[in-house]
């Protein structure tokens, strides 16, 4: 009888899993802006959930680089509904430590429009059906202070 047993519950556990992974797309609105002396990071990531199958958004997970510099970490967990088959927008914001970056003489050349190349590395955290799984995020740009 247990043999049986196995024979109905491995189709329902195989139907149940995320069939391809969540796809990271790309990132849009990257910014810096000026809040109370600290400069902000503020983006939009753009993920795809390719299966039908709808899934939550727990967790995001991510290290902020400038320079090749540790300058901030996100570490926030969600609740966010994402539709089987679509895109969805994650948006991000994060207080970046001028101490860590060595730029507290960089203040003055804030506004000079000086380049800056930034990192976001780390993962994003989806759940289906109460299994979770990572989602890999490593994506750089070069954006101007202004």
């Amino acid at each position: 009888m247990k043999k049986y047993l196995w024979l109905l519950i491995f189709p329902v556990l195989w139907s149940c899993q995320q069939k391809e992974d969540v796809e990271f797309r790309k990132v849009l609105n990257v910014r810096f802006e000026m809040v109370s002396k600290s400069p902000m990071l503020k983006a939009d990531m753009v993920f795809y959930n390719p299966n039908q199958t709808r899934a939550k958004l727990k967790k995001i997970e991510l290290d902020i680089l400038v320079n090749d510099k540790k300058a901030g970490i996100i570490n926030q967990t969600l609740n966010q509904q994402i539709e089987g088959k679509s895109e969805f927008t994650v948006p991000i914001e994060v207080t970046l430590s001028l101490k860590d970056l060595g730029l507290m003489d960089a203040l003055v050349s804030l506004f000079g429009g000086k380049k800056y190349a930034v990192r976001m590395m780390g993962k994003i955290r989806i759940s289906v059906h109460g299994f979770s799984f990572g989602v890999p995020v490593d994506h750089q740009e070069e954006i101007r202070l202004r």
